[in-house]
């Protein structure tokens, strides 16, 4: 498969389920420090791969979404996607986080492949068997390391 995100940031594998929700959070850090975003913009971006004869990877986006920073001082930003825009083609995709500072320089902080896949049929499950599971994936980015 090819992948057109840089090997400069950080790769980070996601899974969604098709007509799901997708409820992630990210925290930019430097040196193990919140960065301060206040003021920023985060936007998520989620695009077919590209095929491997592709010199370009200038696909319209099939999930675009806008962050929260509910502080901004914490560096912590809160995506939330809804259902109907993760009914998108099951298998890989490419995504990426850019956050946007006061002067208009925008910049990726993470990257990386998310896999769409089907949920479960309720006939599949085992329901004698306790689940456990987590709709909120957290993920950290140290500012110093990544130079786009």
């Amino acid at each position: 498969m090819a992948t057109t995100t840089p090997d400069c940031i950080p790769q980070v594998a996601r899974c969604v389920l098709r007509g799901n929700s997708d409820i992630f959070t990210f925290t930019l850090k430097e040196e193990g420090t919140p960065v301060d975003i206040t003021g920023y913009t985060a936007n998520y971006a989620v695009r077919p791969v590209p095929p491997a004869n592709s010199i370009t990877d200038d696909t319209s986006a099939e999930i675009s979404a806008i962050g929260t920073i509910p502080t901004g001082t914490d560096g912590l930003v809160l995506f939330n996607i809804p259902p109907d825009d993760t009914r998108i083609p099951l298998g890989d995709h490419l995504y990426d986080i850019k956050l946007t500072n006061v002067a208009e320089d925008e910049r990726t902080y993470v990257g990386g492949t998310l896999t769409v896949v089907l949920s479960p049929s309720s006939n599949s499950i085992d329901h004698s068997q306790p689940i456990a599971f987590s709709n909120t994936s957290l993920y950290e980015t140290d500012a110093e390391n990544c130079a786009v």
